[in-house]
Parts: C-alpha cells; sequence; structure tokens
C-alpha cells in the first residue's frame, strides 16, 4: 500500500511540475509583451472582472495600459499592487519673495479599486532650503515629509543640491496634496534657483540620474505604485469572487476585499480553481 501511495505521489509530483500555473481567465490572454495579465486584469471582453481592470494592449508597442486611469501605461502587476508610469513636474519659486508658483500637486485617484499605495511608494525631493510634504488631501493629516539642504544654491549638480527622502508613513487613500515651501535659513539659497522638485515614486526607483535640474519645464514619466482591491463589498456580503482553497480578506474603509490562496495553495486566488495544492497530499 505505502509502495502504491509513493508511485501515486510521483506521478501526481510530474503532473504538477508539467501544468503551468494559469493567472489569466481561461481562453483570454495571458500576456501583453512580457508583463503577464492576471485576472482579475484582463484584455478583451469577458476577460476582465469589471471595467476597471480592463486591460488595453498596443499591438505595435506591446505595452499594456488602463483605460479606467486615463491609459497609464502599467510596468508591473502583483497580488497587491500594480505600477504604473505617472507624470511630474518641478515646483516653480519666486525668486524674491520665496512664494511657490504653483500651488500643491494634487493627486486624485477616481476609480474604486485603486489608492495610491503607502507601502510602495516614497517621497523624493531635491532643493536649497527646502520643506517637502505630502498631506492627504480629506483629512489634512501629513502622510511624510523631509527637508532639503545645500551649500550654494547657485549650483545645479546633484553632488551640491540638496536632496531627502521619506518613507510614506499613513496610506494617502484616494487624494492628497504634495506642497513644497522655501525656508527662510539664514542665506536663503532658493534664490538662487528657479525650482527644486519633489516625486512621488515607487520605493525601488531611483531618480538621480534621470533628473536635468537646469531644466524647470521638462515633464518627468516615473513609476508609481497603487493598491488595487475588489472594492464596494465585503467579505460578510457572501457575493466575493475568490476561487476554491482561497480566502477573502476585508481591507480598511472603502478599499473593499481581496482573495489570497490558503496555506500550502499557491496561483491565482480570483479564478474558480486557481489555486494549486503544493504539498503533494494524497487521499489514502
Amino acid at each position: 500500500m505505502a509502495s502504491l501511495q509513493m508511485f501515486i505521489f510521483a506521478l501526481l509530483l510530474v503532473y504538477s511540475q508539467s501544468v503551468p500555473t494559469q493567472f489569466s481567465k481561461p481562453g483570454c490572454p495571458e500576456k501583453c509583451g512580457n508583463l503577464t495579465i492576471p485576472y482579475p486584469f484582463g484584455i478583451g471582453k469577458e476577460c476582465y472582472f469589471d471595467d476597471e481592470f480592463e486591460i488595453s494592449c498596443n499591438s505595435s508597442t506591446h505595452v499594456a495600459s488602463l483605460p479606467a486611469l486615463g491609459g497609464l501605461n502599467i510596468q508591473k502587476i502583483s497580488q497587491e499592487n500594480i505600477v504604473v508610469d505617472a507624470f511630474n513636474l518641478p515646483f516653480l519659486f519666486n525668486k524674491t519673495t520665496g512664494e511657490n508658483l504653483d500651488g500643491p500637486l494634487l493627486g486624485e485617484i477616481d476609480r474604486s479599486h485603486y489608492n495610491y499605495s503607502n507601502t510602495q511608494n516614497k517621497l523624493v525631493s531635491f532643493g536649497c532650503d527646502t520643506f517637502a510634504y505630502i498631506q492627504d488631501y480629506s483629512s489634512r493629516q501629513i502622510v511624510s515629509e523631509c527637508a532639503t539642504f545645500c551649500n550654494d544654491g547657485n549650483n545645479s549638480s546633484f553632488s551640491d543640491l540638496g536632496h531627502c527622502e521619506a518613507d510614506l508613513i499613513s496610506h494617502p487613500g484616494k487624494q492628497f496634496r504634495a506642497w513644497m515651501h522655501t525656508m527662510n535659513t539664514p542665506k536663503k539659497l532658493w534664490k538662487g534657483r528657479d525650482c527644486n522638485f519633489l516625486f512621488i515614486v515607487e520605493k525601488d526607483f531611483s531618480v538621480y540620474e534621470k533628473i536635468d535640474f537646469t531644466n524647470c519645464e521638462k515633464v518627468y514619466v516615473f513609476p508609481l505604485a497603487l493598491d488595487w482591491a475588489i472594492s464596494n463589498t465585503t467579505c460578510s456580503d457572501g457575493n466575493v469572487i475568490c476561487g476554491e482553497n482561497a480566502e477573502c480578506i476585508d481591507h480598511n474603509g472603502e478599499r473593499g476585499y481581496s482573495c489570497e490562496c490558503k496555506q500550502g495553495y499557491t496561483g491565482n486566488p480570483y479564478l474558480p480553481s486557481g489555486c494549486k495544492d503544493t504539498q503533494g497530499k494524497i487521499k489514502a
């Protein structure tokens, strides 16, 4: 009996290794270029959960984008978040008064499934004698902050330009304001510059060599991480899409819920049979 079980185990092991893990909905495109498209995201009708998860794949460039977020290009999709290309501009200052000419940078997501990620993003600032911070739009709570200093406000090289980075200490939700203020230090070094720089970027991304510190009009496209979830319902509602051998996890506030494969299983928890056994269990 034991030898029979071992034989069956060996067959199951070979079978499990030969069957690729299914991430997209059956019959739907699995990739756009090198990007894997896991359900509830999808390319083409009937391939995504709802319109906010629709993926557009450019047939010429093989670049994926999200129509629900204004066509932002997608760099990566994971079970918790997506990384998209977001636009950034320098902050312009009145060199006499130090007044910020642009007002705050406003960030807003008007889609229910997405939020700015606090764990996967960071605040990055470059300038001379400036204070940069991110503020939750509704509560006015400070989400992140840091200050920059430098020895020579007229030098535009990175080596002599003040630089700071900071984690996001709380969740900015769907709306935030990002500010830069000049600081009245004795030298007022901000007078030597026409603009300073503030970016909210994916935490592993380095911006140093990508900035032209002499150009105050250049638009930058840098990666930004967004958390995603199934919104407008909770696990207790009984109308969730988590598949077999997956569990439902509620999120705070308006974030809704997400699905995860149970311990000992791996795969896509949003597909009906997406979570596969990784422990080689055999019924006696």
